[in-house]
């Protein structure tokens, strides 16, 4: 198991009407992550130039669209929500939720 922080993304306005920000990281336990490939591309990615993607596997369904992952090698940006296949007929090993990251460039 690893322990990864976890920022939500939380939106707000300032007298500029900036509306980025983020809460404090909490830790979350995964299993582990891995880079995505071509395939394991979620429908609603953004195609802008993308420097790295990954897939993470938490223990429980974590983070929210645009939550950032923080890694050792840099951090990412969570694509949509966490899709859990934990309630489908088949056996599960307890890794069935699944979060994609991209870390852009530009």
């Amino acid at each position: 198991m690893y322990t990864l922080p976890v920022a939500l993304y939380a939106p707000g306005r300032d007298a500029h009407g900036i509306t980025d920000g983020w809460a404090a990281a909490v830790p979350v336990q995964v299993h582990g992550w891995a880079a995505s490939g071509p395939d394991a591309q979620p429908v609603e990615a953004d195609r802008r130039p993308v420097t790295s993607e990954r897939e993470v596997f938490p223990l429980a369904v974590a983070g929210g669209p645009r939550a950032r992952w923080r890694f050792p090698d840099g951090e990412f940006e969570q694509i949509g929500y966490a899709i859990d296949y934990s309630n489908g007929p088949w056996w599960n090993d307890g890794s069935a939720v699944v979060v994609y990251l991209r870390r852009v460039e530009g």
